[in-house]
């Protein structure tokens, strides 16, 4: 075989070594890049707003006993401070819900955020209810009330714990595959840099 002819096959073959290597980069490149976009910047904001609406939850239920703490108490500086507290939680509450909304990308996901959502609606009456109560000092008409309070805590604890479970499952899933891909673009370049190797030592 003529010099000429074997440097032509190994400058084609390096070039064709060269192109794949390049294109399979690239396609690692982007499906890693789509896995961790879906990672931090979708999973990880629905698991961050998942924690702070159950913190609002807990917020507003809290208000709640503290007003009746301390209209027990006489206080009404505090009953009033307390309340403030209470709307501005409920309000936030409603807001994170909005921003969730979108985000929610299974049947059930967007099921339990509605049931969630329906929740907040109720108890939003049921605590202008027992807010009014207490500020008339009337607690022995409280009792069915703190009934239905508690209950929206259980439904909070459970929809949004559910959620948080779901959220993190898929961080994890988005960092295994991240990690496999990582993993399978090395093996690739090795693989291709040994073929490439061969190739100049041949010719």
């Amino acid at each position: 075989m003529k010099v000429s002819t074997k440097l032509y096959g190994a400058v084609g073959t390096l070039a064709l070594i060269g192109m794949t290597v390049a294109g399979t980069g690239i396609w690692y490149v982007r499906t890693l890049g789509e896995e961790l976009n879906l990672a931090t910047g979708k999973t990880a904001v629905k698991l961050d707003l998942v924690n702070a609406t159950r913190a609002r939850a807990w917020e507003m239920v809290g208000a709640l006993y503290g007003m009746h703490v301390v209209a027990n108490l006489n206080n009404p500086t505090e009953f009033d401070a307390r309340a403030r507290r209470w709307n501005a939680a409920f309000k936030r509450t409603g807001e994170q819900i909005g921003e969730l909304r979108p985000l929610m990308d299974s049947e059930q996901a967007r099921k339990d955020l509605a049931r969630f959502e329906s929740g907040v609606a109720e108890f939003g009456k049921v605590s202008a209810d027992y807010i009014r109560l207490c500020r008339e000092r009337k607690f022995e008409e409280l009792a069915d009330l703190e009934t239905m309070v508690q209950g929206f805590a259980g439904l909070a604890d459970e929809v949004l714990t559910d959620l948080k479970i779901r959220e993190r499952q898929h961080l994890k899933d988005s960092q295994s595959r991240a990690e496999s891909l990582r993993s399978q673009s090395l093996w690739v370049n090795i693989a291709m840099s040994l073929v490439l190797l061969g190739t100049v030592v041949l010719a």
